[in-house]
């Protein structure tokens, strides 16, 4: 399967994960592959252990997956694109959230739940070392939390719009920023900068 863009993904990632009875949607299962991917950007060490987990708080019994095929295979593509994305140097990647045409509030509702599964991939192994992270990066986090905590809008109107596509921004230029920083940290991907 080839994926040309999010949009062709999240509908049917969201009909299989509400097939298997998933503990978390579309949206908050790209959130948690986000995180897990900056937390270990260099998944040859650890992928296949962090990825079992993410399996495992996605599915709660990974032999689901089994009866699913199709979920599998989504899931799969799920992460190689990501991964694509997040290595990109086009700035190409995107967050997995709802088409634009729908109401505003759901969309939204996705986006808070696309950051609480952020955090939670950052924290899946273990406490996340915000220490280590410069001060805008701490700060982007902090307001990630706040994201995945935000009020929903009442109504659709052009402000709420303006500002949920100003936010939708902020959190995909840094996450990009957070797994670039780390993804680099590695002395053997510094080449691939030049």
């Amino acid at each position: 399967m080839t994926l040309h863009s999010f949009s062709h993904l999240y509908s049917p990632l969201s009909e299989a994960l509400q097939k298997l009875d998933a503990l978390s949607d579309a949206a908050e299962t790209h959130g948690i592959l986000c995180g897990l991917l900056c937390l270990s950007p260099h998944p040859q060490a650890d992928w296949e252990r962090y990825y079992q987990r993410f399996l495992r708080y996605v599915l709660d019994d990974t032999n689901r997956l089994k009866a699913d095929p199709r979920c599998q295979h989504l899931l799969q593509a799920l992460q190689d694109y990501t991964e694509s994305q997040l290595r990109s140097n086009e700035l190409t990647f995107s967050l997995l959230l709802p088409d634009d045409h729908l109401p505003l509030v759901e969309r939204v509702q996705a986006l808070m739940n696309w950051c609480t599964g952020f955090l939670f991939g950052l924290h899946l192994e273990q406490p996340f070392a915000t220490a280590q992270l410069d001060a805008d990066m701490q700060a982007f986090l902090n307001d990630i939390s706040a994201i995945s905590q935000l009020a929903l809008p009442s109504q659709d109107d052009n402000s709420d719009e303006a500002d949920y596509m100003h936010v939708l921004e902020y959190v995909r230029m840094g996450v990009l920023t957070l797994y670039q920083q780390r993804y680099y940290q590695n002395p053997q991907n510094q080449s691939q900068m030049e």
